[in-house]
C-alpha cells in the first residue's frame, strides 16, 4: 500500500492488481496488457508525485496522468 502526495491510498494485491482508494471510492485499475502480472512487489513515487512499482520479477510500470477518469499506465 502507498499514500500519494494527492492522499490517494494505491493497494496492490498478490493478484498482480491495483486498488486506487480516492475521496471514499475505491476503483479497480485497469492496467492492461502493459503489465505483465504477478504480485506487486514495491510502489514509490517519485519527486513529480508519478507512482512506479514493480512486479517480483522484476517489470517496472511507471503510472503519470489519467485518461478517463483512469491512470494510464506503460512499462
Amino acid at each position: 500500500m502507498l499514500e500519494d502526495v494527492d492522499g490517494t491510498l494505491w493497494i496492490g494485491h498478490e493478484t498482480g492488481s491495483l486498488t486506487q482508494l480516492r475521496a471514499g471510492k475505491f476503483t479497480a485499475v485497469n492496467l492492461g496488457n502493459n503489465w505483465p502480472g504477478g504480485v506487486i512487489w514495491a510502489m514509490g513515487t517519485d519527486a513529480d508525485g508519478v507512482l512506479w512499482m514493480v512486479n517480483k520479477e522484476g517489470a517496472l510500470l511507471s503510472m503519470a496522468g489519467e485518461k478517463n477518469g483512469r491512470p494510464e499506465c506503460w512499462i
